[in-house]
């Protein structure tokens, strides 16, 4: 770790790799901490196509596949932020944030969500909102359905609330995307 070395002598160490884009490991996580570095968004549906750039930012080690059921989560996501965490939040007297990180790596690609409405579990009841699909249209009650879309678009889900945010962890399994070099194609 270099800690045997004179604190100039690591810090400069330091500075050379954040600027080549390695900040080490987060003490947190124990993932790269570039990787976790979120990007905040204001909740507006204006921010949206800046959302899914960060998805499409991945296309290069994840497949086509797996980036286009990401974005559609995130989309969905980040519309009902927007739309109902908003209408929570004003009740509440704070200003909504929603920030995004995205990690991929061996063979899995995983997507935090976050946002400062008042905590909501989204996958909480999905069991009631499964069970309503066996009815008629007319007697099912209106909403959350773009709640069981999002989990059955990953193939796992978490939700905590941590720090005054909701936190939603999707979890993709991704297919591996061959090198032109390789000889195998795309």
């Amino acid at each position: 770790l270099g800690l045997d070395e004179p604190m100039w002598k690591q810090f400069g160490i330091y500075v050379w790799q954040a600027l080549q884009g390695d900040f080490g490991i987060s003490i947190r996580t124990r993932e790269p901490v570039i990787d976790e570095i979120a990007r905040f968004f204001p909740a507006t549906l204006d921010a949206l196509p800046q959302a899914q750039a960060c998805i499409a930012a991945c296309r290069q080690e994840v497949d086509a596949d797996t980036v286009l059921r990401m974005q559609l989560a995130i989309e969905e996501l980040f519309v009902n932020s927007v739309r109902y965490g908003r209408g929570q939040a004003a009740k509440s007297e704070m200003a909504l944030s929603i920030r995004l990180s995205v990690h991929c790596a061996a063979g899995t690609a995983r997507v935090c969500f976050e946002d400062s409405a008042p905590a909501f579990d989204p996958f909480a009841d999905l069991h009631e909102l499964r069970d309503a699909l066996a009815q008629p249209l007319d007697s099912r009650r209106e909403g959350g359905m773009c709640r069981l879309l999002v989990r059955e678009l990953a193939d796992d889900v978490s939700y905590e609330w941590r720090d005054g945010w909701n936190c939603i962890v999707l979890r993709f399994c991704t297919q591996k995307i061959n090198s032109p070099e390789s000889g195998s194609g795309v």
